[in-house]
């Protein structure tokens, strides 16, 4: 029976180069190799190699996953392009979805609730814009539906004036129709309804 005959640190942290019968056979994270009990001398049958190295192509994705969402909120249609991006397999992604749901570090309605409040405050797009924005990062019609409930009729009117104003600044050499014409032009295309715009060309 083949059998582990040396274990070596690995240049990053935290991975472990396990030899069988003085030979390189696959490389570990620590959680797989505590998990196995990995030690010199340990025999290894293909079917207990197999078991290793799939729960160490789950624990390598999982980890990619966090470094991912450490950076800024993702929705799960982002994150399963990444993980395809960096050949995860099929497994491997769904293994580290369905934790990442459990733990709540991935949700798509708590994306799409952050994503509106952020655009409410920081930016000047309207509903129609902000849904095309969440139908391209895969959130589903209703949790769109749901986060847009955040944005209200007064938000929507400040947020419409202000980009108003500006576009008023930019026109403000054309003739009082033109501009006017443009402004509304301006304001469609940053995802203001008419409704929208009969409100915030009346404030």
């Amino acid at each position: 029976m083949p059998k582990i005959t040396k274990i070596s640190s690995q240049k990053q942290k935290g991975r472990y180069n396990i030899f069988i019968d003085e030979a390189f056979a696959f490389g570990v994270t620590e959680s797989v190799l505590i998990k196995y009990r990995l030690a010199k001398g340990l025999e290894m049958d293909a079917t207990l190699q197999r078991d290793i190295q799939k729960d160490d192509d789950d624990a390598k994705a999982y980890q990619l996953a966090l470094n991912y969402l450490s950076r800024q909120l993702r929705t799960e249609k982002e994150l399963r392009q990444y993980l395809q991006e960096h050949e995860i397999t099929p497994d491997g992604i769904e293994h580290s979805l369905a934790k990442l749901r459990e733990l709540h570090y991935i949700d798509d309605q708590d994306y799409a609730d952050s994503y509106v409040r952020t655009v409410m405050h920081t930016g000047d797009k309207g509903p129609k814009v902000i849904r095309q924005k969440l139908i391209q990062k895969g959130v589903k019609g209703p949790q769109i539906d749901q986060a847009l409930t955040l944005y209200t009729t007064d938000d929507r009117a400040e947020v419409g004036l202000a980009a108003a104003q500006k576009l008023a600044k930019k026109y403000r050499h054309s003739s009082f129709f033109e501009q006017q014409q443009k402004i509304k032009q301006g304001l469609m295309q940053k995802g203001f309804s008419g409704d929208d715009l009969s409100l915030i060309i009346e404030l």
